[in-house]
Parts: C-alpha cells; sequence; structure tokens
C-alpha cells in the first residue's frame, strides 16, 4: 500500500494498492523504486506481498514466453534519459541504464532506443559538434534539470548505454529527434536550445519557432553532422530518425527530405566502415494526417513521397509512422506506406509508442493486428 508524503509536511495521503502482473522472477533481484516522476516528493511503501504461481500457472507462463521468442515479432523499447523528471535522481545513470537495460531484456526486447538528442536542442550525450546539456545556471523550479545535469556528470549517457545494453543482450540505437529548437515561448523547455537555433533563428519555423525549417540547406547539414557524429563516434546498432518529433508539417517538402536521408545514408556508409558490421537505419514520420489540436496540424503528404524514393534508393532498412493524435480520430490506415516501400527490402514496422486513447493492452493489441492485417511485416515499437 504506498503511502504519499510531500516535502511542504502534508500528511501522509492514502494512494491505492497496486496489483503487478505474474513473472519469472527465480534467481532475480527486486527493486523498488519510491517516489513521483514529475515532483519531488517522498514514498513509502506499506508492503509488498509475493504469491507463488501454481505449477500449471508456470508451465502456461513459460509456454507463452516460448511462443513470443519462436514466433513473435521483435520488439525494440524506448529508454529515456531525463532523470529529473523520469527518474530519481538518487538513481546514478551507470545503475538507472543498467536496471532499463535488464528490465527491457526481461520485457522480450530486442533493441532498445535510447533518446540522446531533439535536434535543435543541446546534446544529451558527450558531443564534441555541439553544446552539451551541461548548464550552470537553472530556471526558476529547475529541481529536475539539476538533476539532469548530475547524470551529465556521470558519464556519457550513449557510452554508458551501449555498455549496458550490450551487456544484457540487446541491440542499442541512437534516437534522435529530428526538430525542437525551443527558441522561444517562455516555455522552461528553452534550457535546451542550441547554440544554431539561438544564432540562427532564420532557419526555425512554426508556433514559437519550435522546429527547424529542413526547407533550408543549412539546417539539413546541422542535422546530417549530428547523426554522422552518433554513428562514427559510437559503434551503435543503429539510429532511429524520429520526424514525428515534432512533425511541424511546413517544416519539410518532399526534396528536403530526399536530401537529407541521401546524405545521412552516406554518413551510415563512413561508419560501417569504420566499424566493420552494418548500420540499421529507422525513421519515424507523421501520418498523412498528423493533429494533436495544437502546433501539428495538417497533411503530411510529403512524407509519403520522401518514403518512396528512400526506400528505393536502400537509404532506410525500416519505418513507422506515429499515428493520429487526437483522441477523437479513428487510426488510420497504414495501406499508403505499404504502397510505398513495395518491392524494396524496407520493413514496415508498428508504432505503439504514442497511440493516444489506445493506452491499454488490449487497444494495443488490436491496432497491432489491425495493422497487420494491412501488411505490416516488421517488428514493433
Amino acid at each position: 500500500v504506498p503511502w504519499f508524503t510531500h516535502r511542504s509536511g502534508k500528511k501522509s495521503k492514502f494512494l491505492r494498492e497496486f496489483y503487478l502482473r505474474s513473472a519469472d522472477l527465480s534467481g532475480q533481484d527486486v527493486c523498488v523504486a519510491l517516489g513521483a516522476l514529475r515532483f519531488p516528493t517522498d514514498a513509502a511503501v506499506r508492503y509488498i506481498r509475493f504469491v507463488p504461481l501454481s505449477g500449471e500457472e508456470v508451465a502456461d507462463w513459460h509456454k507463452i514466453r516460448e511462443l513470443a521468442e519462436s514466433k513473435g515479432r521483435p520488439f525494440a523499447a524506448y529508454v529515456e534519459c531525463s532523470p529529473g523528471i523520469y527518474e530519481s535522481v538518487r538513481t546514478s545513470l551507470r545503475d538507472y541504464m543498467r536496471n532499463d537495460m535488464r528490465l527491457n531484456k526481461l520485457r522480450g526486447a530486442t533493441e532498445v532506443y535510447v533518446h540522446v538528442i531533439r535536434i535543435g536542442s543541446k546534446a544529451w550525450y558527450y558531443s564534441d559538434l555541439i553544446e552539451r546539456f551541461m548548464p550552470t545556471e537553472f530556471p526558476k523550479g529547475s529541481e529536475a534539470w539539476r538533476a539532469w545535469n548530475t547524470w551529465m556528470k556521470q558519464g556519457d549517457l550513449v557510452a554508458v548505454a551501449l555498455e549496458e545494453g550490450h551487456r544484457a543482450g540487446l541491440k542499442v540505437f541512437a534516437d534522435l529527434g529530428m526538430s525542437a529548437a525551443y527558441l522561444k515561448g517562455g516555455s522552461h523547455y528553452e534550457i535546451l536550445t542550441e547554440r544554431f537555433s539561438r544564432e540562427h533563428p532564420q532557419y526555425t519555423c512554426g508556433p514559437n519557432s519550435l522546429f527547424l525549417n529542413y526547407r533550408e540547406k543549412e539546417v539539413r547539414d546541422y542535422a546530417v553532422s549530428i547523426a554522422r557524429e552518433l554513428m562514427t563516434k559510437y559503434d551503435v546498432d543503429g539510429i532511429n530518425l524520429d520526424f514525428a518529433r515534432w512533425g511541424y508539417n511546413k517544416g519539410y517538402d518532399e526534396s528536403s527530405l530526399v536530401d537529407v536521408l541521401r546524405r545521412i545514408h552516406e554518413a551510415r556508409r563512413e561508419a560501417e566502415r569504420k566499424w566493420g558490421h552494418s548500420i540499421v537505419v529507422s525513421t519515424r514520420i507523421p501520418s498523412y494526417f498528423y493533429d494533436d489540436g495544437r502546433a501539428y496540424v495538417g497533411e503530411h503528404p510529403w512524407f509519403t513521397a520522401a518514403l518512396s524514393v528512400w526506400a528505393k534508393n536502400g537509404w532506410i532498412d525500416r519505418v513507422m509512422t506515429c499515428g493520429a493524435l487526437d483522441k477523437k480520430r479513428p487510426q488510420l490506415s497504414i495501406e499508403r506506406y505499404i504502397v510505398a516501400i513495395a518491392g524494396t527490402e524496407v520493413a514496415f514496422w508498428g508504432d505503439l509508442y504514442w497511440p493516444v486513447g489506445l493506452r491499454t493492452s488490449e487497444g494495443n493489441i488490436h491496432l497491432a493486428r489491425k495493422w497487420i492485417e494491412e501488411g505490416l511485416n516488421g517488428g514493433f515499437f
């Protein structure tokens, strides 16, 4: 029974009991991470009760796991790296990465996408190219940023993620948000804005100059240089280019998308020669109608057109689309993307990271089956 105690001294408030599903804990440690995610709080656990499974339940559990491993789709997990927002700063960078990698391996993941930068913002790794997020001054109410800075001083996030991910038997991808300048508008995220965005506001676009404009060659040069650094500095298994984070439709057109992927592919070949193995390039793009009711409203037809060029030239290995974000809008068909990659070796993956309104196991299973019926031939993110 968790209890909640605020630092202000307010009385403890009963929350609720948590019932966790069955898991094979044979030979495993149990780690209980206390504390709220987004606010500095204290927490306590009243009791933990373990209920052993019957012999039949254990056999059924293992049968399901064996089926998933032998016939299931590949599963790529997501690893966040901002400790003050998603993890207690009391946990070290090394321990967090070790715990998260082990957990995702036990969940059945075959690889992890580690979110390391939002292009236009400071690097969350030890970049030699652009500003790193290691500030000395913080805005008001910035406990989260202080915590994040603590981790940055403890080591290079990408290097640690690679060590712990490979030790757990996972492939590790560097995940790049392709556009987030945070240039103005009063957001507390402005502390992340990188030098390029500050010195070249003419290359930003959209509400509050939040996005980079890829129709400008200088932006494409900048993005390609960051992707090249991540592939040549670190022995990654792949990179994920997340154009849907954030997908402002006026920041791209077909020719700019074709150009940036062509050049990232060239950088990929350079890195492959250095490391002596292939590097997977994954892309995440906005759906043809991507709408959360705020900044990203509108059609995105150039992504479908560019995808066809990317696939036919072998510049990418997999693609997934971020579905409609409006809770009232039904998930749209993936048929046009299947057509765009037809006849190529590009795999279509299912994006279950952010299908708003479907954040239940039953909703995700329904959506996954729908996509498979429509031709999805890859794994799931």
